[in-house]
């Protein structure tokens, strides 16, 4: 019976033994949880810091894009649009030979606002159309429509590159 004690004294003693170590492991890898936990807050907070970054970059993109692609038009009688301050007849000799240009304090209040890549049609009163401002001729065509007319923009960066206004006069 005292060697089975002996053996079983030996036994319980291994055990504690074991049971220390693997104590001080948990405690090691506990430790470890806790550094990683830390990192992974960090962590958290530098991506959350980076993705508002980003969103605001986004919506700063946002609106660059849509101030880029607003254009503005008009339309009316030659009469209309000098009352409203949109073009003005310049030079000439009584009366004769006066070229028509945009005013140079533009009223924007008379003015539409369109986005150039939404919108590809614009419909005006009327069925004789100038145009003031200059826009090539290959990147829209005129489809009258009874007492209407059509400006059908065929290729809108070409169409709005040299002016971000279009000024037509109807008769």
């Amino acid at each position: 019976m005292k060697d089975q004690l002996k053996k079983n004294g030996l036994k319980i003693k291994e055990l504690e033994v074991m049971i220390a170590s693997l104590m001080k492991d948990i405690q090691w890898k506990d430790e470890q949880i806790s550094l990683l936990q830390g990192e992974l807050d960090n962590l958290d907070k530098e991506y959350s810091a980076l993705f508002d970054a980003y969103q605001e970059q986004s919506i700063h993109m946002d609106a660059m894009t849509e101030e880029m692609n607003t254009v503005y038009y008009a339309y009316g009688t030659s009469k209309e649009l000098q009352d409203n301050k949109v073009i003005e007849k310049k030079n000439g000799f009584l009366g004769m030979g006066k070229k028509t240009e945009l005013t140079s304090n533009l009223n924007d209040a008379y003015f539409t606002k369109i986005n150039s890549k939404k919108k590809k049609k614009i419909t005006v009163e009327g069925t004789e159309v100038q145009f003031i401002t200059y826009h090539p001729r290959s990147s829209y065509k005129l489809e009258p429509n009874g007492a209407r007319t059509t400006i059908v923009i065929l290729d809108a960066s070409e169409f709005w590159k040299i002016s971000k206004y279009l000024v037509v006069v109807i008769d």
